[in-house]
């Protein structure tokens, strides 16, 4: 299945000698981001400006310790199409942000993904049941169906490569469903 979305992850450091400093900078470059954003009409439910830290920076010179300043962080995540993401990341870049993440690769129908997966390995879980039964003996009812680690979990590979071309190009989006299925005997 070939994503449709993708998931750029970005963050912005800064080091200034008063706390506010750091932030204000940080805030800077995070407003420049958002600015660029609505101009490009992304919606905000696309935009998450979430996890903000802040606190001192220490040089450690024969045992002693000396005051650097304030570190202040800030990360920023965006849902973008997948044709977009070469032009986003560069101008994420432009905007400043000192870190950019690999972008992540989603499908739009995630659910509906999982539910034929759930299917497929319900099928197959009960097909290996069915090899596995000593001579004259038949499978009863399903007694419990559980995911093995958990449900929602991220997709199990995703990644992007760069075409001769320049353009971004991503690899397929795969899922993985690991069920464990608990049928009585007849």
């Amino acid at each position: 299945m070939q994503p449709e979305q993708a998931r750029l992850s970005v963050s912005v450091t800064k080091l200034a000698e008063q706390p506010e400093q750091a932030m204000s900078q940080v805030d800077d470059v995070i407003n420049k981001v958002l600015r660029r954003l609505e101009g490009a009409q992304i919606p905000p439910q696309q935009i998450s400006a979430g996890h903000i830290s802040l606190g001192p920076q220490y040089r450690y010179d024969d045992g002693q310790r000396h005051l650097l300043g304030f570190q202040a962080s800030r990360d920023l995540s965006i849902l973008v199409r997948v044709a977009e993401v070469g032009h986003w990341l560069g101008r994420l870049a432009e905007a400043g942000v000192t870190e950019i993440a690999a972008p992540q690769y989603l499908t739009l129908d995630d659910q509906a993904l999982r539910d034929e997966l759930y299917g497929l390995a319900l099928a197959d879980a009960l097909t290996r049941a069915e090899a596995l039964l000593p001579e004259g003996q038949t499978l009863g009812p399903v007694m419990e169906i559980s995911e093995l680690g958990g449900g929602g979990a991220p997709r199990a590979a995703m990644r992007e490569s760069l075409d001769a071309g320049g353009r971004y190009v991503s690899g397929p989006v795969t899922e993985q469903v690991r069920l464990t299925v608990k049928v009585a005997l007849n």
